[in-house]
């Protein structure tokens, strides 16, 4: 269920996941019955390879950085994870039943 004031571009909602309004999405997959909360933004970082190139693929075979940190990917919350109001969620991939009531980039949250 997704509000009408919420902004969803290029991004995987999956069943039962709640956008409530004045959220933002971008470059993401919410996972099934996941909340984004009002003012919320869960933001990816678009790394497609182009399409019409026969030989493309994405530009790093590694999903981290040689500081042990995330390269910039999409932003993936797992099944049944809430973000609360007005928290920012960048780059990170979030493991099933989380609440999130900090900020968080460039992290995995197991």
């Amino acid at each position: 269920r997704s509000s009408d004031l919420a902004r969803v571009r290029e991004s995987i909602i999956l069943d039962g996941a709640i956008l409530d309004e004045h959220c933002c999405v971008l470059h993401s997959i919410i996972g099934w019955n996941s909340r984004v909360g009002q003012w919320a933004r869960v933001e990816g970082f678009p790394c497609d390879p182009n399409p019409n190139d026969p030989l493309a693929r994405l530009a790093s075979d590694s999903m981290f950085n040689e500081d042990g940190r995330l390269n910039p990917a999409i932003t993936i919350l797992a099944k049944d994870v809430t973000v609360s109001r007005e928290i920012i969620v960048l780059n990170s991939i979030v493991l099933p039943h989380k609440d999130l009531s900090f900020s968080y980039k460039n992290q995995i949250i197991l």
